[in-house]
């Protein structure tokens, strides 16, 4: 975890899956470790650029308790996210939190994000990264894999 990020006992967590979509509107594929370049996002996403939307991460445990209510049986990288967390409670993070996975760092520049129409993506209907996600920009290069410890760093504590 970087120096930069002050572990706080509700705000850590470990990476439980690391995903990527080679084309918009699918799914994506579990890979389990990747590079995320800052200003950019992680290599071979096609979401990945210079947008303020870089990286996206969700719980896992929201996935779980959405899957148990439904039945989809969705796994990770379903829902278009690039990082499935465990342990943190993505609803008390604010945006401007910084976020530190290894040398990785990560500012959080949007809760959700604004529906945009039918076209945007879901799952069987269900867009719960646009609903509960997070999305962020990257502020420090570095290679993430799953198990990586994640911790937040929330604004009022820089």
């Amino acid at each position: 975890m970087s120096e930069k990020v002050r572990e706080t006992p509700s705000l850590n967590g470990k990476i439980y899956a690391v995903c990527v979509g080679k084309k918009r509107s699918v799914p994506k594929e579990r890979v389990k470790a990747g590079f995320i370049r800052a200003g950019h996002g992680l290599e071979g996403d096609a979401h990945a650029g210079p947008s303020r939307r870089q990286i996206s991460l969700l719980a896992w445990e929201r996935v779980v308790a959405v899957n148990g209510e439904t039945n989809l049986g969705a796994v990770p990288g379903d829902f278009a996210e690039n990082i499935t967390t465990t342990g943190i409670d993505w609803s008390a993070v604010p945006v401007g939190s910084l976020i530190g996975i290894g040398t990785v760092e990560i500012r959080v520049v949007e809760r959700g994000k604004p529906e945009h129409g039918p076209g945007d993506y879901s799952f069987h209907g269900l867009a719960l990264l646009a609903k509960e996600g997070i999305f962020a920009e990257v502020i420090e290069s570095g290679y993430i894999v799953e198990g990586d410890t994640i911790g937040v760093r929330l604004p009022d504590e820089e």
